[in-house]
Order: structure tokens, then C-alpha cells, then sequence
């Protein structure tokens, strides 16, 4: 194989990628209706890895779960780190949408203890909770809950 056909493979193959990752048009020589199968079921597969590497999102967000993450991997691409961080991302995003429940916040702050700095805080509004996250050396990931004073009316 030359290094000009080489090229032309190459890039052939990167299209394909971008058609069935990123929603762009089909390569030439491929047909459509089956680019965009196999897309939609590849953002299935990556719904469902999310869906099992972060259980409480998923539970809190119950029937509008596929929805919010079909809108959401429309504009984020696959990050190459796998579903956790995908997962993570996605739970960012819906914190910014301020879509995430209290346990969905928890998840996302247990994780964010154990991958980054050593201690997290977040308030849980709907319980009214501050949440603490620590992560320690032998131990892991400890959290405590502190409950807010009721405001006075």
C-alpha cells in the first residue's frame, strides 16, 4: 500500500468516526441510513455505561435519564478516558442545568474527593444538608452530613 493510499484510508476512516460519533455526514461509498443506525447505537452503548458507572444519577433522573444524556452527548464527545469520566461530565453538566437531585450531587462530590483534592463540600438543598467529602490515606472516601438549621420565617 502506498503512503498516498495510505492517507486516503486514513481519512476515510476519520470521517466514519466523525459521522458516527459527532453527527456528520456519511463518508462517500457508505450508506446513510446504516451510518446513522449504528450511531444511534453507539450512543446507546455510551448511555448505558454511564448509566451503570453512576447508579444514583441515573435513579434520579429516572424516565428523563436518555433524554438529558442524548442532549447532553450531542455536544460533548466521548472523553478517551472511559464511561467514569464520561459519567462525571455528564453530572457536571446536569449540575450546571441544576437537574441533579441530593444523590446525584453526593455522587458527584464522592468522586470529585477521590480523583482531585482531598477535601469537598456541597450543600444538598433538598435535604438541607451541607456534605463534606475527605478522602483518606488507607481509608478512602469518607463523607459526614451536617444538617442546615431550619430558616425562620
Amino acid at each position: 500500500m502506498s503512503e498516498d493510499d495510505r492517507r486516503a484510508l486514513a481519512d476515510q476512516q476519520a470521517r466514519l468516526v466523525d459521522a458516527l460519533t459527532a453527527a456528520a455526514a456519511p463518508p462517500e461509498g457508505f450508506d446513510a441510513a446504516q451510518i446513522v443506525l449504528t450511531a444511534r447505537t453507539l450512543h446507546q452503548k455510551r448511555a448505558r455505561a454511564v448509566f451503570k458507572c453512576w447508579p444514583a444519577i441515573a435513579d434520579g433522573l429516572a424516565g428523563r435519564f436518555g433524554a438529558l444524556f442524548e442532549e447532553y452527548a450531542a455536544s460533548h464527545s466521548l472523553p478517551p478516558t472511559g464511561p467514569v469520566e464520561d459519567g462525571f461530565d455528564f453530572a457536571t453538566w446536569l449540575l450546571c442545568q441544576r437537574l441533579l437531585d441530593d444523590a446525584g450531587r453526593m455522587q458527584w462530590l464522592l468522586h470529585r474527593a477521590a480523583y482531585g483534592w482531598p477535601i469537598r463540600m456541597m450543600r444538598l438543598s433538598t435535604s438541607r444538608r451541607l456534605a463534606i467529602a475527605v478522602r483518606l490515606p488507607i481509608f478512602g472516601v469518607r463523607h459526614i452530613l451536617i444538617p442546615f438549621p431550619m430558616s425562620r420565617a
